[in-house]
């Protein structure tokens, strides 16, 4: 079905948990924002791909939105989309539903603190790599290393499905160091081409508390004889400001040793 109007949408109950909904943030009456905070409220399950005119920080920004609301959001398009390249992501989507439902799916699955670490020390985290591209060029000149769990049984999850729990049993250090290790890993593996594409890994807050993080990081560099301007460390704001004096010590020592450091999440 096709809304011009969002209220209409909700009025309709057009959606469910199988539904995929083309999401467009410029609409009139209902802007594709107020969509998304509506969609949360209704506890929506469905599957998102957001598109807009407007600039990509915009619909980053949007997505990022999204995503704090728990929805699922399979991409998100600058318009004009592709009519083909649409059509691939929607049977891709198909093709990994399916996988899910004859794996058992990963729906209500919470592991346990030992199933994560197991996880971590079987080697079933992988990483997949998010590009970030020079608009005026177009040259890939780095990308986010985003951690998903080949699980053996569940198949690939999400971090949406073990992140809060890693959180909550306190294991996050275990984590972040396991997506470090591959990180560099990768890095290591980058120099048979003669070119190595910087990466950015999003720390966790109980690491960038650590007085020991700049020296362990540059130790892990030098095993793998890597400089470390091939790592942008992500923090969020929020990790920045809870505790002050300790993140400034941390952060810039790190600056001395040579890291990259942004900040997730900007404003939030």
């Amino acid at each position: 079905a096709v809304y011009v109007d969002a209220r209409h949408f909700f009025r309709d109950g057009q959606f469910n948990d199988d539904s995929v909904i083309l999401l467009d943030l410029n609409m009139p009456t209902m802007d594709g924002v107020e969509v998304i905070r509506e969609l949360a409220i209704h506890k929506c399950r469905a599957s998102l791909i957001l598109m807009s005119g407007y600039d990509m920080g915009v619909l980053h920004s949007a997505e990022k939105l999204a995503h704090a609301h728990k929805l699922e959001i399979i991409s998100s398009f600058t318009k004009p989309i592709q009519l083909n390249d649409l059509l691939s992501l929607l049977v891709d989507h198909k093709k990994s539903d399916s996988q899910q439902s004859k794996l058992g799916g990963s729906s209500g699955y919470e592991p346990t603190k030992d199933e994560i670490l197991s996880g971590i020390n079987d080697g079933e985290m992988e990483l997949f790599f998010q590009p970030q591209v020079a608009l005026k060029t177009g040259v890939i000149i780095g990308a986010e290393a985003l951690i998903r769990w080949n699980h053996p049984e569940k198949g690939l999850l999400p971090p949406g499905v073990f992140i809060e729990r890693a959180e909550k049993f306190g294991i996050m250090d275990e984590l972040t160091n396991c997506v470090l290790a591959m990180a560099m890993e990768q890095l290591q593996g980058q120099k048979k081409y003669h070119r190595t594409i910087p990466l950015s890994v999003n720390v966790s807050a109980d690491l960038i508390q650590s007085i020991h993080l700049p020296e362990k990081l540059s130790s892990m560099l030098r095993e793998k004889l890597l400089t470390p301007k091939a790592i942008t460390l992500e923090i969020t704001e929020s990790v920045v400001m809870g505790e002050l004096v300790t993140s400034l010590d941390i952060l810039t020592r790190l600056r001395m040793k040579g890291f990259s450091l942004s900040i997730d999440d900007f404003g939030t």
